[in-house]
């Protein structure tokens, strides 16, 4: 009973370290994101184009303003304010590099996060290979999702420009290696190292207690040798006597 208290003291000092590294390298792994994101940030991703519907349905024909069209192309921009700072009255160009003049963007939708109250968005047509809007407000992740429909499988750049602004294209692995997925990861890592720690500390406290009682055996074997050799020597004393 007396040499508990001194395991628990051995396994208390075996965790701590991993338990201390592990809140270092989560506590790290979101904050150094959040601290990149502060001040004025853009990003965006840009999925597409898909083909939208082709003249490979049978009996099918679409027509825009009177114009026949061998394809319809479907491009989803998505941009939202992944800074830390609101940006008012921001500027955002969606262009097509596309050097056919035929090309056209027939239409397109907005998607808003908030869906209300998300401010005005004007809407500029430069050329016939972009679109440009104004966002009256974005809030920090206030996002928009910009659909559109064009008649060539073109894939648009998006380009803004504000006073500290800093804009980002963020691909799939990116989103997939969001900084919640990673905290998560290195969670789990942490219960792994847990686990890995608890049963080496058991595994060596049970090698411990089977070596112990190895030792105590021999010790016992030795006494037991000592007390034969001594019960030997008395007894040929007895018979010398």
């Amino acid at each position: 009973m007396a040499e508990a208290p001194q395991d628990s003291k051995s396994l208390r000092e075996t965790l701590l370290i991993p338990i201390v590294v592990g809140i270092v390298i989560a506590l790290v792994t979101y904050l150094v994101p959040k601290t990149l994101e502060k001040g004025k940030r853009l990003s965006y991703t840009i999925d597409g184009p898909t083909t939208y519907i082709t003249r490979q349905l049978q009996g099918v024909v679409v027509t825009v303003n009177g114009t026949t069209m061998p394809a319809l192309f479907l491009t989803r921009v998505k941009i939202w304010n992944s800074g830390s700072e609101s940006l008012p009255n921001l500027p955002v160009m969606i262009y097509y590099p596309s050097q056919d003049k035929d090309f056209k963007i027939l239409s397109l939708a907005h998607e808003t996060q908030p869906e209300r109250e998300f401010g005005k968005i004007a809407e500029a047509t430069p050329d016939f290979q972009s679109k440009e809007f104004t966002y009256q407000l974005l809030n920090p992740n206030d996002s928009d999702t910009i659909i559109l429909l064009t008649n060539d499988s073109v894939q648009p750049s998006l380009y803004s420009k504000a006073e500290g602004l800093k804009t980002r294209l963020v691909k799939s692995e990116q989103r997939a290696n969001s900084p919640l997925w990673t905290v998560g990861a290195g969670l789990l890592g942490l219960l792994a190292s847990f686990g890995s720690l608890l049963f080496s500390y058991y595994a060596d406290k049970r090698r411990f207690a089977e070596r112990w009682l190895e030792l105590a055996r021999q010790r016992e074997e030795l006494a037991k040798e000592r007390t034969r050799l001594l019960i030997e020597k008395e007894t040929r004393g007895l018979g010398r006597t």
